[in-house]
């Protein structure tokens, strides 16, 4: 496939580049002073690779907690939900959680105190303080950006050899994807290429929490020699929390497939027929509403 930029990608770059000059750095090298001579202590977080090298040894589940986890459980609005009180504990509880079955997984950025900036530097300026509440030294975390190919508005330098390890945990599983009813996790890619079978639990788009009981009944149905897959925003977490619990394997895996998507187009751009959350507007969102695989794949459709 063809990997040139397109104009909305530069455009995105651009705007980008002048936030990280104008905000992102000068916020970042205060972050940089307080964490270097105040308040900086590192955890022990696996890099992205061997994370997943941890899942597939140990056929563990996970969940990744970022900025957005971190925006709810403090009380606050997100893309992906309203302030949510009983959320906001549920969140707390999985991130304190001390399971051996499922690995917790947060941002490699807390142990990063270079001087360079960048939007995490300017966001852990004001939100450090939580994740030491939370997180414990002790502990051995996985890197919350398995599921990020791109780094700032460039794409990484490990995308190759990360994709081939995701690609190869779905190899031979029977997947049960749990998403957004406009989320399409795999379709039009090749991220499923390897995988037994897929099927599909379709769900509300945002407050996805709301429907967590209904959501988890649907789910216990399924077998247990099932890998879950989850990209449900802040409510995958409790989701998989719970299903890890009665026995199940389960993955959030987030912003995986729309960040694969941005690799294989050359940049954050509409993907059509998918909902991207981090970007304006919609893009043939019905693309695959009448497609029969997507069809053949869905099993239950949780509405809101």
């Amino acid at each position: 496939m063809v990997r040139a930029k397109s104009l909305k990608a530069r455009i995105g770059f651009l705007w980008y580049k002048f936030r990280l000059v104008m905000v992102y750095k000068p916020l970042g090298q205060i972050a940089y002073l307080k964490n270097r001579y105040i308040s900086y202590s590192p955890y022990k977080i696996m890099n992205s690779k061997e994370t997943l090298g941890y899942l597939i040894k140990n056929k563990s589940s996970c969940v990744r907690f970022g900025d957005g986890e971190m925006t709810t459980i403090v009380g606050r609005e997100h893309y992906f939900s309203k302030p949510n009180v009983q959320l906001s504990k549920r969140l707390v509880e999985v991130l304190s959680s001390d399971d051996s079955s499922l690995l917790v997984c947060v941002p490699s950025f807390l142990n990063e105190i270079s001087s360079n900036g960048g939007w995490w530097k300017a966001n852990l300026l004001f939100t450090r303080k939580y994740w030491n509440k939370y997180l414990n030294h002790d502990e051995v975390y996985g890197d919350a950006r398995i599921s990020r190919l791109n780094d700032g508005a460039g794409i990484r330098g490990d995308v190759r050899q990360v994709m081939g390890l995701w690609k190869e945990l779905f190899v031979d599983q029977d997947i049960v994807m749990v998403e957004g009813n406009t989320t399409r996790f795999g379709m039009g890619n090749d991220l499923f290429e390897g995988a037994k079978k897929v099927r599909r639990i379709l769900c509300p788009d945002v407050d996805a929490f709301d429907w967590h009981d209904q959501i988890l009944k649907t789910c216990l149905r399924q077998n247990k020699n099932v890998l879950f897959l989850v990209a449900l925003g802040q409510a995958a977490k409790p989701l998989v929390f719970d299903l890890a619990s009665k026995g199940y394997r389960a993955i959030d895996v987030g912003h995986l497939d729309i960040t694969y998507e941005w690799f294989l187009r050359g940049g954050r751009v509409k993907v059509p027929g998918k909902k991207v959350a981090e970007m304006k507007g919609d893009d043939e969102l019905g693309l695959f509403d009448n497609d029969e695989l997507y069809l053949k794949q869905t099993i239950a459709k949780i509405e809101s």
